[in-house]
């Protein structure tokens, strides 16, 4: 299973209308490739970093629900949220981060720029 969680704030002046638009046609893409989607929400806090946003999500979704360390977690980020060159950084800053839990802890993580 995937887990689509797709990054919000709250009172955004230029949020892109169509976002959660886009977010529903992927889900919607990977069921009709065979690829159980959830879709869940997630909400963005400005100065803090996005991996740690994402890691706390994970365990929050671990202790609240079904997800398990076989799902994967796709996190999709508006350009309305960050830059291209904030999302580059905190794509690299994920990657370099993405062994911080001992193995079959954790799940696989990805990050998606929408």
């Amino acid at each position: 299973m995937i887990w689509l969680i797709y990054c919000w704030l709250d009172r955004l002046e230029d949020d892109d209308p169509h976002f959660l638009t886009k977010i529903e046609q992927l889900a919607r893409q990977s069921e009709e490739n065979g690829i159980e989607v959830r879709i869940e929400r997630m909400d963005f806090i400005i100065g803090k970093r996005l991996r740690d946003q994402m890691t706390e999500k994970i365990f929050e979704l671990k202790s609240l629900s079904n997800l398990t360390v076989s799902d994967g977690c796709v996190f999709a980020v508006p350009r309305t949220i960050l830059s291209g060159e904030e999302f580059l950084e905190e794509q690299a800053y994920a990657l370099s981060h993405g062994h911080d839990y001992p193995k079959g802890t954790f799940p696989c993580t990805g990050l998606m720029y929408v």
